[in-house]
């Protein structure tokens, strides 16, 4: 994947967990940060642009889900970074075609330094943007599964077959949901929190 998390105008994806590389930072054009952050210790927002979208709105969610990401990490508002700074490629390009890097990085401070919400956060301008995962089970294919087969350390080819199914309700009874098979709210909830117990750094 080319970044961990996708959000547009409307709502934010993620594709990969975070403790798992994205190709992200790409190739280096001069950037003044290029190997000093890479693939595997930083975690990759893209803010989708397409025709007919509200800048406003991708921009605002973008942000929010920054603030997220960064509550959940224990990120300082200083260590978030241009793709530009890292690589020294055009981008996030809409967001430097419009000047607007450093009200993104006014809008994420808080976000670190426990600052009282801003007028707009206070008024309901900047909700927030939850990252959604899909309901899986056998038969299903795809990214996701792939990221529950790796969480679940059985063969990663993003089938969610008979080995995964059986591997999941073990995980399930371990965790005490529910042995349906089915991962869904709870079951990536559960998955979450086993990784965060389990990843080292």
């Amino acid at each position: 994947m080319s970044a961990h998390v996708y959000v547009d105008d409307k709502e934010a994806y993620q594709a990969l967990p975070f403790f798992r590389g994205a190709w992200h930072v790409g190739v280096d054009y001069g950037g003044k940060l290029f190997g000093t952050v890479n693939n595997r210790n930083s975690v990759g927002i893209e803010m989708c642009v397409q025709k007919g979208y509200d800048y406003e709105k991708a921009f605002r969610n973008t942000a929010e889900v920054c603030r997220q990401i960064m509550k959940e990490l224990s990120i300082p508002a200083e260590r978030v970074v241009q793709h530009y700074d890292v690589c020294a490629k055009d981008c996030p390009s809409a967001i430097r075609t419009r000047g607007d890097w450093e009200r993104f990085k006014n809008m994420i401070r808080s976000a670190s330094s426990g600052e009282e919400e801003t007028r707009e956060q206070k008024a309901g301008l900047t909700e927030e943007v939850t990252v959604r995962f899909p309901e899986i089970s056998r038969g299903c294919t795809g990214v996701a599964v792939c990221m529950l087969q790796a969480m679940l350390e059985v063969n990663v080819d993003g089938i969610f077959g008979e080995e995964t199914e059986a591997s999941f309700r073990v995980f399930q009874k371990n965790t005490g949901q529910a042995q349906d098979g089915i991962c869904g709210k709870n079951g990536w909830k559960a998955a979450v929190e086993h990784m965060k117990a389990n990843t080292f750094c």
